[in-house]
C-alpha cells in the first residue's frame, strides 16, 4: 500500500520514537544501593491480575514516555511544598529520580517543608495535613524510603506515630484548634490535624495515608478505625457504586490513592480489600475510556475535557489501556502512582476498554447521591440513570436525575457531564460531539427546565425556553455537514449525525475564547426563537450501516418528528430513520420525563441496578452489578472476571474465560490502521521492549545522568 507523505512522516516519527523509549527503558535497568533496586513490597501471587507479556511491554513503553517527559535534565525543577502543592511537585521529583537525577531529587523530596515551622510543627515540621500531600508521603517514605537520608526517614517515622496516635481527623490542631471557618482550606482556616473535605478522591487519600502511617507505627487503635471506614468504602462500591462516579478530572485520583494501600499495606485483607476497590474502578474507568478520551455522563466535569487526553483521568487509564494511535502528548503527574506501582487491572477489565464486546449495546445504569455516606437515606436507592450506547465506531451517552425539581436547592447539580458522544478517529483516535445548555469551557449543568431521554442511538432533550437561553454544540474542525430547513447534517470519519431542532434558530458559529485546549474544536450555537418549549433530537449513523455522508441524508429522510402536542401536552414523537420511535413527556414536578420506546412506557428509574445492559440476558452482559448485590461481572475479549465482597469486607474473585466469546466489532474498512503504522518493535509481540518496572519491582538508574 502506498503511504502519502504525511503518514510516512508521521510513522518514521513513530518508530524514531518508539527506538527512543526502547533504549531509554533500557537505561533505567541499572541499579542502586547494595543492588541499586528500591523494591516493592511483595505481592502474593493470588492477589495480582495476570498480564500477557505483549501488554507488559506496551506498558512500559507508555510508562518509559511518561519519565522521560518529567527528565529535568538535571535541573531539579519540581516546585513548591506550599500547602497542597506536592500534589505535582513530588511526583515530578520522583519522575526525575526514575530518569536518573537522583541527587536532586532527593534533596527536594527531603527537603524542610515550606509550611514546616507555623503548620507542623506538631508533626516534627512533616507534612501531613493536606490529602494530595499525604498521598504523595505515602509513595515516598514506603517506596523510596531505601534511598532517604536515615535520620530524615526516621523523622517521617516519629512524625507519623505522633499524627496516628489518635485519629488526626477527630483531634484539634495544636495551634488552630478547629479552625477560625472562611474561604479556603488551610489549618488555620479548616483546623485539625488533617484536611477533613469528604470527596471521594480526599476521603480515600486521607484514609489510605492513616491507615498506613498508623499500621508502620504499631497505632493498633487508630488503624481498626481506618480499617472500618476503608471496608464500608470497597463494600458500598459493590452494592450501589460510586459517590465521585467516573469524573473526569478526579476519578484517577482515587485510583492512585487506592494504589498506595494495595501496593504497601501489610495486612493481606487490606491488600486484598485495595484489590477488589481497584478492579472495581477500573472496571468503571473502562466503560468510559475509549481511544484516548473520557467518555458518557460523569460527576465532576470541569468542561475542559472533551478532546483527546483531554480529561485528566485519561492520562492514568491511557497507561492501563492503551489503544490510542497517538502518544499521551502531556502525561499527568498522578501517573507515577501507577507507573511504580505492582497493580495491574484483570485482563477482562483490559478487554473492556479495548471495546472487545459484541456491539452495539445499550445499557442503563444507575448513580448514587453524592457524598452518599454522610446521608443514611441516600443509600436507600439511586439519584441518577444513565443511559450508554456502544455503537460500532461510537458511543453516545446520556444522564437524567430522578429527583423532585423542588429539592434542587438542597442537591444543585452543578459539575455533571449531561451528554457526551465520541466517534471512532483513526488519526487522532477519537472525535468528541458535544451538546450543551452552558457556554463552552463551563462547567456542565443539569437545569431544572430541562428534559432528556436516550433510545439506543437516538436523543431527544427538551426545555422551556427563556430569553439567553441557547443550545451549544462541539464538533472537531475537520467534520463535514450541511443544513437544511431545521436539520444538521455532520460526517465524521465512520459516523454520521442528525440534528433536528425545533423552537430554535438557524445555527450559528461561537465566536467566544474557548481556550487552548479546544483550539482544533469548532462550536456553534442555537437560540430558541421564542418563549415557549424548544430542543433538538440527534439521531447516529455509522459504516457500514451507511456507506458515505450522500447516503446517511439520503437515509435520514425515513425520519418523522411530530410536535403536534409540543404546547398543549408538552409531547415530542420522533420515528427514527433507523426504525425505532421515541415519545418524550415533560413533567413538571421531576426531572425525569415519561418515555415510551415503540410504543411502550419505558421507566428506567424502576431499576436500581448498578450496572445492567438492555434486551441482552445477564449472562451475556459485558458488566452486570445489581444494586445491593455485592457482586461485579465482567465479560469481554473471551474471558470473565467475577468479584464479590460481603458485608465485613471478605473478598472473593475469579478470571475465567468465557462462553461467550467477543466480537470486537472494531471499524475496518481495509485502509491502513494503527498497528501497521508502528515499528516491528512494537506491533510485534515477540519484540523485545525493555522494561522499566517489573510488577514487583522498581528499577532506579545507579548515578545521575544515566537516562
Amino acid at each position: 500500500m502506498k503511504l502519502g507523505p504525511g503518514l510516512l512522516h508521521r510513522g518514521f516519527s513513530l518508530m524514531v520514537w518508539i527506538i527512543f523509549l526502547m533504549l531509554f527503558a533500557e537505561s533505567t535497568k541499572l541499579a542502586v544501593g547494595r543492588d541499586g533496586l528500591s523494591q516493592l513490597p511483595p505481592v502474593p501471587e493470588e492477589l495480582r491480575n495476570p498480564w500477557p507479556e505483549e501488554w507488559e511491554r506496551e506498558f512500559q513503553a507508555r510508562a518509559a514516555a511518561a519519565i522521560q517527559f518529567f527528565n529535568t535534565g538535571g535541573k531539579g525543577r519540581y516546585g513548591t511544598t506550599y500547602f497542597e502543592s506536592e500534589k505535582s511537585s513530588y511526583p515530578r521529583a520522583m519522575f526525575d529520580l526514575l530518569a536518573g537525577h537522583r541527587p536532586q531529587a532527593l534533596a527536594f523530596l527531603q527537603a524542610e517543608d515550606a509550611d514546616a515551622r507555623r503548620w507542623h510543627t506538631h508533626t516534627l515540621g512533616i507534612d501531613l495535613y493536606a490529602c494530595f500531600t499525604l498521598k504523595g508521603q505515602v509513595r515516598k517514605y514506603f517506596l523510596f524510603g531505601s534511598l532517604l537520608d536515615p535520620a530524615y526517614r526516621q523523622r517521617m517515622y516519629e512524625a507519623a506515630k505522633i499524627w496516628t496516635k489518635e485519629d488526626p481527623a477527630e483531634q484539634p490542631h495544636p495551634l488552630f484548634g478547629r479552625g477560625k471557618g472562611g474561604e479556603g482550606w488551610t489549618p488555620e482556616i479548616r483546623g485539625f490535624c488533617v484536611d477533613k473535605r469528604s470527596t471521594d478522591n480526599l476521603r480515600i487519600m486521607r484514609e489510605v495515608a492513616v491507615y498506613l502511617f498508623a499500621e508502620e507505627t504499631g497505632n493498633q487503635n487508630t488503624q481498626q478505625r481506618y480499617r472500618e471506614k476503608l471496608t464500608d468504602y470497597v463494600v458500598s462500591l459493590y452494592r450501589m457504586g460510586m459517590s465521585e462516579w467516573d469524573s473526569e478530572n478526579y476519578l484517577s485520583h482515587t485510583v492512585t490513592a487506592w494504589l498506595n494501600l494495595y501496593d504497601f499495606a501489610k495486612d493481606r485483607k487490606m491488600k486484598a480489600l485495595a484489590k477488589a476497590a481497584l478492579d472495581w474502578l477500573a472496571t468503571a474507568a473502562a466503560l468510559k475510556y475509549y481511544r484516548g478520551g473520557m467518555l458518557g455522563p460523569c460527576a465532576r466535569d470541569y468542561g475542559g475535557g472533551n478532546v483527546v487526553f483531554g480529561a485528566l483521568s485519561s492520562h492514568a487509564f491511557y497507561l492501563w489501556f492503551g489503544d490510542c494511535p497517538i502518544p499521551d502528548p502531556r502525561p499527568a503527574e498522578d501517573t507515577i502512582h501507577l507507573i511504580t506501582s505492582s497493580y495491574r487491572p484483570p485482563q477482562t477489565v483490559v478487554q473492556l476498554a479495548r471495546r472487545n464486546f459484541a456491539r452495539p449495546l445499550e445499557m442503563v445504569n444507575t448513580k448514587p447521591r453524592y457524598a452518599y455516606w454522610s446521608d443514611p437515606k441516600a443509600r436507600s436507592r439511586p439519584y441518577f440513570w444513565e443511559t450508554l450506547y456502544f455503537g460500532r465506531t461510537y458511543q453516545l451517552g446520556t444522564l437524567a436525575a430522578d429527583l423532585a425539581v423542588d429539592s434542587l436547592a438542597e442537591m444543585p447539580l452543578t459539575n455533571y457531564r449531561v451528554m457526551s458522544l465520541g466517534a471512532f478517529n483513526s488519526t487522532l483516535g477519537l472525535d468528541y460531539c458535544i451538546i450543551q445548555t452552558n457556554p463552552p469551557h463551563q462547567h456542565p449543568t443539569i437545569k431544572p427546565d430541562e428534559r432528556i431521554a436516550q433510545y439506543r442511538n437516538v436523543l431527544l432533550w427538551m426545555k422551556q425556553a427563556r430569553r439567553g437561553d441557547a443550545f451549544f454544540l462541539q464538533l472537531p474542525h475537520q467534520a463535514r455537514w450541511s443544513t437544511g430547513d431545521d436539520k444538521l447534517f455532520i460526517a465524521l470519519e465512520k459516523t454520521y449525525l442528525l440534528i433536528w431542532c425545533f423552537g430554535l434558530g438557524p445555527w450559528q458559529n461561537y465566536l467566544e475564547n474557548v481556550g487552548q485546549i479546544y483550539k482544533e474544536e469548532k462550536f456553534l450555537f442555537a437560540e430558541p426563537r421564542e418563549e415557549g418549549f424548544c430542543g433538538l433530537i440527534l439521531e447516529v449513523w455509522e459504516f457500514p450501516d451507511v456507506q458515505n455522508f450522500d447516503d446517511f441524508i439520503s437515509q435520514t429522510r425515513k425520519a418523522s418528528l411530530d410536535l403536534s402536542r409540543l404546547h398543549t401536552g408538552r409531547e415530542v414523537f420522533y420515528r427514527a430513520a433507523s426504525g425505532q420511535s421515541l415519545r418524550v413527556r415533560y413533567r413538571r414536578e421531576t426531572l425525569f420525563p415519561e418515555i415510551e420506546r415503540d410504543g411502550v412506557p419505558f421507566s428506567p428509574q424502576n431499576c436500581f441496578d448498578v450496572y445492567r445492559p438492555v434486551d441482552l440476558s445477564p449472562d451475556k452482559a459485558p458488566v452486570l452489578q445489581g444494586w445491593n448485590s455485592g457482586q461485579l461481572t465482567v465479560q469481554a475479549g473471551g474471558k470473565k472476571f467475577t468479584a464479590a465482597i460481603t458485608a465485613d469486607g471478605e473478598v472473593n474473585w475469579v478470571e475465567e474465560d468465557s462462553p461467550h466469546q467477543a466480537e470486537s466489532n472494531s471499524p475496518s474498512d481495509g485502509k491502513l490502521g494503527y498497528k501497521e503504522l508502528l515499528s516491528p518493535s512494537e506491533a510485534n509481540p515477540s519484540a523485545s521492549i525493555a522494561r522499566v518496572l517489573a510488577p514487583n519491582q522498581l528499577r532506579l538508574p545507579s548515578s545521575p545522568g544515566q537516562h
